[in-house]
């Protein structure tokens, strides 16, 4: 369902404790794919934030389509074990 956006309402504005939950939230995703390696990070943000497919990032990268697969694989579950563990 589309809502132009002069009509969309997002409710009341999020409390002080919702934004600070955000951020912080934001703050470890950021430090998490900053702890990545080099190329692995690389690969992650390419695809991410760049959308690039899997051909096109190896193919920037001159790297193959496996080594592509590993790298966001392993983004993945390091992002997961970062993001995801009980503190």
């Amino acid at each position: 369902m589309f809502v132009p956006l002069e009509e969309w309402d997002a409710g009341t504005p999020p409390d002080q404790e919702d934004t600070l939950v955000v951020r912080d939230a934001l703050r470890r995703y950021e430090e998490a794919i900053a702890a990545l390696p080099e190329r692995t990070r690389l690969v992650f943000l390419l695809k991410r934030a760049d959308d690039l497919t899997y051909p096109q990032i190896a193919k920037r990268l001159g790297i193959t389509l496996w080594t592509v697969q590993y790298h966001m694989k392993r983004a993945l579950t390091h992002l997961d074990r970062t993001l995801n563990h009980d503190d």
